[in-house]
């Protein structure tokens, strides 16, 4: 996938699951999902518990994202291999 970086700054939480109101499934296969506008990094935890920070991406994917009706087909096709990547490390 990316490279294994160890951040000052952990993989953040999203405050609900994947960006959709508390008790609606996200998923199957990613759990939360993060976005930081200043930084225009992506942050996606998969159920697995591993998460990565995407580097780059435009605050219109994020937002597609989010509304996506199969969020794991959008991330397959619009940003696991289209950005720059790295694994988030615990500290």
């Amino acid at each position: 996938m990316g490279e294994i970086l160890q951040f000052k700054r952990p993989a953040r939480q999203a405050r609900e699951s994947a960006g959709k109101p508390p008790g609606r499934k996200a998923s199957s296969v990613i759990g939360l999902i993060d976005y930081d506008t200043a930084a225009r990094e992506l942050d996606v935890t998969f159920r697995s518990g591993k998460a990565y920070r995407y580097f780059n991406v435009p605050p219109d994917i994020y937002a597609a994202f989010v509304a996506a009706a199969s969020q794991g087909a959008f991330f397959n096709a619009h940003i696991r291999d289209a950005f720059r990547c790295a694994e988030v490390k615990k500290a």
